[in-house]
């Protein structure tokens, strides 16, 4: 059983990603730009109305960003099973990834790069926009961001990350990637009615590998899985508005469909561990006894800060413009 490919093709697939459906045009390393402003051209992003009403963006001219939140996988994991059906005992195979290079620091700075080129693009397209720290600062603001330094998040399927949000701000853990929402749906009541502006939660999840595998089947006595090295981001943006300042009058959801793989090399993987029980395997066929294959490894992927960055910025400067497209959209 065979769970890995070699390290050329890895990298090959990671390109490619064939389990994300989107590509972006590659990105130069060397296209950096400071925190100031990004000028890296943006990645083709989309989001899409899901749930709530639209009057919770028509005809508002002031937007205010609670909070802005960058989510970095910081361990990936894939792994499929089998179960050998009538003629065998299956199989089961697991790979970890786990990223190195990013610092937090690296991180604040696509954060404060992030929330400042949204606030940008919003007034350019001519709203009047409350910056994240002045709604911290409002009436309610603290209730409806329940901001932290940073926090440890996980996805739907156990992968985690660190969440860090911009400087003076934090990382809002109210509508937070990686948090489930817990409590009163109408916080962002109040800090809405005080500023009378619609309340963007905004969070957009940076991930450095790509993953594909057989899944979990029954009848077969092999699992396979693959991973590597493959930047991709996702996104959604909670959106809230009250007039009363007590209960949401208008809501609704942004988000991508699938997320996007932007194209550009970026890190390096090492095998670091592996384990199996062939030795098992072999001695239950010798005692007559069945036993299901395990294998299970594990990979350090080094990331160069500066490429990493450059992808980051991209995927932030298209998540900026279909907020506002979407924003346009509702007014018009």
């Amino acid at each position: 059983m065979r769970n890995v490919l070699s390290a050329a093709a890895i990298v090959l697939a990671a390109l490619a990603a064939p389990a994300i459906a989107q590509e972006a045009a590659p990105i130069a390393a060397d296209a950096i730009q400071p925190a100031a402003g990004i000028t890296v051209p943006p990645a083709p992003m989309t989001l899409e109305r899901s749930g709530g009403r639209a009057s919770a963006l028509a005809g508002r001219t002031r937007i205010a960003l609670a909070g802005y939140n960058i989510g970095a996988y910081t361990n990936v994991s894939t792994q499929a099973s089998s179960g050998g059906g009538f003629t065998g005992f299956g199989a089961r195979t697991r790979m970890d990834l786990a990223l190195a290079g990013i610092e937090p620091a690296l991180l604040q700075r696509i954060a404060d790069a992030a929330h400042a080129d949204l606030v940008a693009q919003l007034q350019a397209a001519g709203y009047d926009v409350v910056t994240a720290q002045d709604v911290l600062a409002a009436p309610g603001g603290q209730e409806a961001l329940d901001p932290v330094e940073s926090y440890e998040g996980e996805d739907p399927l156990g992968n985690d990350m660190l969440v860090i949000g911009p400087t003076g701000v934090g990382a809002a853990q109210f509508h937070g990637v990686g948090r489930r929402m817990i409590g009163n749906g109408n916080r962002p009541a109040t800090a809405s009615n005080a500023l009378d502006a619609v309340m963007l939660y905004p969070n957009l999840s940076l991930n450095f590998a790509y993953t594909a595998g057989s899944g979990n089947r029954m009848f077969s006595n092999r699992a396979s899985v693959e991973a590597g090295p493959g930047f991709s981001a996702s996104s959604i943006v909670q959106v809230v508005f009250s007039r009363e300042g007590r209960f949401a009058d208008g809501w609704t959801t942004l988000l991508m469909d699938e997320p996007l793989a932007i194209e550009g090399e970026f890190a390096s993987m090492e095998e670091v561990d592996s384990s199996n029980n062939n030795v098992a395997v072999a001695l239950s066929a010798v005692l007559g006894a069945g036993l299901q294959r395990s294998q299970r490894d594990t990979y350090l992927v080094t990331a160069d800060p500066a490429a990493y960055e450059t992808l980051a910025l991209s995927a932030a400067r298209g998540f900026n413009a279909a907020i506002v497209a979407q924003v346009q959209a509702a007014r018009s």
